[in-house]
């Protein structure tokens, strides 16, 4: 732990981007952030270890946005066409009026 408070101290800015790129790596892939949101209070103090994670969580969700958007589309379409509770949701969703109106109660 001695090792990475030094460190910190002698590159903070690169560290809290290398913190929040690695915390965006674990959004993307589903690990949980508990410990890498106490390491970073215990890293860079409460106040910057916030904007570092807010940061990293931002940068993970746009990510994940993208790639579901770009390069799994077509998985997840065949993944829901097969999967009974995807099929109970589109039948219940019915038109794209009634999805706006699920949307806007959620």
């Amino acid at each position: 732990m001695w090792f990475l408070r030094r460190l910190t101290r002698l590159n903070r800015e690169e560290a809290v981007l290398a913190f929040a790129l690695v915390y965006a790596f674990a959004t993307v892939f589903l690990i949980p952030g508990t410990l890498l949101n106490v390491g970073a209070g215990a890293l860079f103090g409460p106040v910057v270890g916030y904007f570092a994670v807010a940061l990293g969580s931002m940068l993970g969700a746009a990510a994940a946005f993208f790639l579901g958007r770009t390069c799994f589309t077509q998985w997840v379409e065949r993944k829901a066409k097969t999967n009974r509770y995807f099929i109970a949701v589109q039948r219940v969703l019915g038109t794209s009026e009634r999805t706006g109106k699920i949307v806007l109660h959620s």
